[in-house]
């Protein structure tokens, strides 16, 4: 959780007369001026304060306002993680104005107004495959008044109110064209680790500080904000459950016989999610199908979940708020936690010879194998090789495994 956002304001009357110089000497403004040439009205620029790409802006009139994100001035380089407290995000920012600027800035929160707050949680859900499928079931959920709005990758709630809006979307593809843009400065591990990231904002704005808040905005503890947050995002998160699509090709992984194998069952059931079964079955060699068939049932796929286009229960997952991730080191206990190894090869048992994965049947017993070609293929049930025949081959291959 972080607080990812601040726009403040203070009195000018109550700044140094050095800051105030330094920062109009600085700024540009916008003027309306009449026909006769007499000034309308005039309004000052914000002014961009940097720090690696990031910044932070500034604007004084009679009021000094100070927005951005409390994040990008640790010097970071990005913003996925970062303060959650509102009285330390706030000094963050005040500080690298005075140090950047040369200028002392009020350090005192109640001296400050707050317009804007954007409470911020990451959550983890395995891969960017996942996110995906859990933006689109957020985009067709809505929790009472509140009213639902896609673009892209994001889903926006009440994006308009002057009051409170969130929004969810895939952290990922955020950062990569952050990256991409040169704001930001993430290895590839980085960004592959933030492709698990499904990322919440809900925004506060200055109608709720006015009008909906019981206390003042620095007398706000982290507790208390992410009540606001959970409550907010349960309305629309506690009954999404998403397909852990990852799953399906781990198991696949484990009992073929080869990772090429799984993979092409895994395309076949892709398939089947998009064409449905009958035109999957007609597109596909008879072979093959039945191949792809067994080692999908191998992993708990029924003739139901062909027919239904879905996966079995146990491979459902729900959006857990109570559990954002906190910090980098939080982010990669959790993606080390849930990697699944590659099965090991099989030492063969029997002499190496030149051929190729087969996939046999036993006559008698009815019971399927993978079994080599040349060579006898035993069956594991009554022993005999007699009664065995070869349905089809696989791949080939340079090191056959026999069986005992």
């Amino acid at each position: 959780m972080l607080i990812d956002f601040l726009t403040l304001s203070t009195d000018a009357s109550v700044l140094d007369p050095r800051t105030v110089e330094k920062i109009t000497g600085e700024q540009d403004k916008i003027m309306r001026i009449s026909p006769d040439g007499e000034i309308k009205w005039e309004m000052s620029c914000r002014q961009n304060v940097r720090s690696d790409s990031h910044q932070i802006t500034v604007r004084i009139d009679s009021e000094l306002d100070i927005q951005g994100s409390p994040a990008r001035t640790k010097g970071t380089r990005d913003n996925i993680f970062g303060e959650f407290n509102p009285v330390n995000a706030f000094l963050d920012m005040v500080r690298f104005l005075s140090t950047t600027l040369e200028v002392p800035i009020p350090d005192d929160p109640t001296r400050w107004k707050i317009r804007r707050m954007d409470i911020t949680g990451n959550f983890d859900l395995g891969s960017l495959a996942n996110v995906r499928q859990a933006l689109n079931y957020l985009r067709h959920v809505e929790g009472g008044r509140y009213q639902v709005r896609t673009d892209a990758e994001t889903v926006y709630w009440s994006k308009s109110s002057r009051l409170r809006s969130g929004k969810a979307y895939a952290k990922g593809p955020h950062m990569r064209h952050l990256v991409k843009k040169g704001h930001a400065d993430l290895n590839p591990d980085q960004l592959s680790l933030v492709d698990r990231l499904l990322r919440l904002e809900m925004l506060l704005r200055g109608q709720f500080w006015r009008e909906r808040a019981a206390q003042r905005w620095y007398e706000w503890s982290s507790e208390q904000l992410y009540e606001q947050f959970a409550g907010y995002f349960g309305q629309f998160i506690g009954k999404v459950e998403i397909m852990e699509v990852d799953k399906l090709l781990d198991e696949l992984m484990k009992v073929a016989p080869t990772p090429g194998l799984a993979k092409a069952a895994y395309r076949t059931w892709a398939l089947i999610q998009s064409h449905g079964l009958e035109k999957t079955r007609e597109i596909t060699t008879v072979s093959t199908w039945q191949r792809h068939k067994r080692l999908l049932q191998q992993c708990g796929v029924s003739w139901a979940d062909f027919h239904h286009r879905a996966l079995v229960p146990f491979r459902r997952k729900t959006i857990v708020l109570s559990d954002p991730v906190r910090s980098w080191e939080d982010l990669i206990a959790r993606s080390q936690s849930t990697t699944v190894k590659p099965p090991e090869k099989i030492k063969p048992k029997l002499k190496l010879v030149q051929g190729k994965a087969v996939e046999v049947e036993c006559v008698l017993c009815k019971v399927e194998f993978f079994g080599h070609e040349p060579g006898l293929n035993r069956c594991p049930q009554c022993g005999s090789h007699f009664h065995v025949r070869i349905v089809s081959g696989i791949d080939s291959w340079s090191e056959s495994v026999g069986l005992d």
